[in-house]
Order: C-alpha cells, then structure tokens, then sequence
C-alpha cells in the first residue's frame, strides 16, 4: 500500500493558481527582501524537484543550506512537525528565508525567482503580464514533469513493470517532441534571446532545462532518440543553459550527480 507516499515527489498533483492570492503572498512576503542568512532548500536526496531550486541559489551565488533527507523517518517524525506549526501545509520541496517558511514546489520555484530577480528581467508583482509568461511555461514544464513521473514510479500504475516502463517512455520521448516540447520550441523561436523569457534567465528555464536533461538521461538508457534532436532552438537552449558559468560550481558538484528520482518510491529510472 502506498497511500502513506504523499510527499509531492510521490504524489504530484497539478498546480493552480489564483493570481490574486499569489500578489497579496509574494508582495507581502518579499516586500522587506528579507536577509540571504538562513535561506534552506529542504528536499530529498535526490535531483527531483529540488533541482531547478538549487540552481536558483547556485545562480544568484548565495549562501544556503541544501537540506536533503534519505529516509521518510527522518522527515516525517524529524523537521516536518516543527516546520508544520509554521506552515501547515508544509510540503516537500520547502524553502526557509528566515521566518519564513514556503511550500509546494511551485510557490518555492516563483519565491526564489522573485527573490533573485530571476524573472525573465520582469520584477513586477506575480499576476501582471511578464509574469503570466513565466507562470505559463512553468506549468507546461510541469505538464511534462507530470508525464514523467508516470513512467518512472510503478505506484503510480502508468508502467507496471520495468519492460513496459521502458516502451512507454521510448513512446513519450517521441510524443513530448511534437506535444509540450513543439509548444516550447515555438516559445523559443520567438524570444528575442536564447532562453524562455529572451536575453534574462527566469525560474521556468531551470526547470525546463532539468526536464529536457531527465528525459535525455532516459533515452540514452533507452538507446532512442533525444526528444531534442529535432527541436534546434530547445538544443540550443539545452546547450546554452549547462555552458552557464554560474552554474559551473554547481555542474561540478555531487548535487548534479544526485540520482533524478526516489529508491523509497521503487523508481524504474534512477
């Protein structure tokens, strides 16, 4: 039985937003740019959703604390009740900015964006054009994250065993190329730069990027072909974004060679 897996790596569920509750949130909880000092990414061991944030905070070049739990003991009876007086929805992936506490992966990706002005150069309120734009693409990268979690976690009962795991997933590295990734090469084609938003990083190219290098992980396994090999503006894109020297340090770490997904949840693809 897994009904007890409902951390959001095991669980994910699609994301909505009212723009309206996210200004009063993000305006409040920003509007005093609170102090680098005690800013926590908590997560579990793996590169999964906590990825894109620690690329965040590798990129704005801060100090945090990357917080990684190998075992639902040590977050379950461990941080998670404390943590949950102050947020009781608390989640993971979380972030702690001082006495702040901030859950669901999506609130945590647009609270980082919005703390280190990684927007896509917008640093208006959420909910206001330029805004919308990096909400959009974060969702259909989300679209696509969702699909992938499907193929790699039996639980989820998309892929019963490894054989059709590994069908399916030759299946969707076929079908993402003309679906999420098609919309997303058009994106591209119109931007006046080599990344989402144009010439200036936002929170949905760190998230993009970790899913095409997923799904590139998955087809060379696979031995089928890249699900970029016909995009050039998402391999230029993919190209261009790991060649990041604020990234370097964080390419060169044990972070990035963090396995993709969890062993607690049996994953197919590791």
């Amino acid at each position: 039985c897994h009904t007890h897996l409902s951390e959001s790596e095991f669980l994910p569920k699609p994301s909505r937003f009212c723009f309206s509750q996210l200004n009063l949130f993000f305006n409040f909880t920003l509007q005093d740019h609170s102090s680098i000092m005690g800013l926590t990414v908590g997560y579990w061991d793996i590169r999964g959703l906590a990825a894109p944030m620690r690329m965040m905070c590798e990129y704005a070049g801060v100090e945090y604390e990357n917080k990684m739990y190998s075992d639902f003991g040590a977050w379950m009876n461990g941080d998670k009740p404390g943590l949950k007086e102050k947020n009781p929805l608390i989640n993971l992936p979380y972030v702690i900015d001082g006495d702040k506490v901030i859950t669901q992966s999506q609130a945590c990706f647009i609270y980082l964006a919005k703390k280190f002005d990684l927007c896509g150069g917008s640093k208006k309120v959420v909910g206001e054009a330029d805004d919308c734009k990096m909400l959009e693409y974060l969702m259909e990268v989300f679209d696509v994250r969702n699909e992938i979690m499907g193929l790699v976690y039996p639980f989820k009962t998309v892929c019963r065993d490894e054989a059709e795991h590994k069908e399916k997933t030759v299946a969707f590295c076929a079908s993402v190329a003309t679906g999420s990734f098609a919309k997303l090469e058009a994106v591209l084609a119109s931007s006046s730069g080599p990344l989402l938003m144009g010439a200036e990083i936002s929170a949905a190219d760190f998230h993009l990027w970790e899913m095409i290098d997923q799904l590139e992980l998955m087809a060379k396994k696979h031995g089928t072909k890249s699900p970029i090999a016909d995009l050039p503006k998402l391999a230029a894109f993919y190209a261009h974004f790991r060649a990041l020297p604020q990234l370097k340090k964080y390419f060169d770490s044990d972070m990035y060679k963090l396995p993709c997904n969890n062993k607690l949840g049996g994953a197919y693809f590791m």
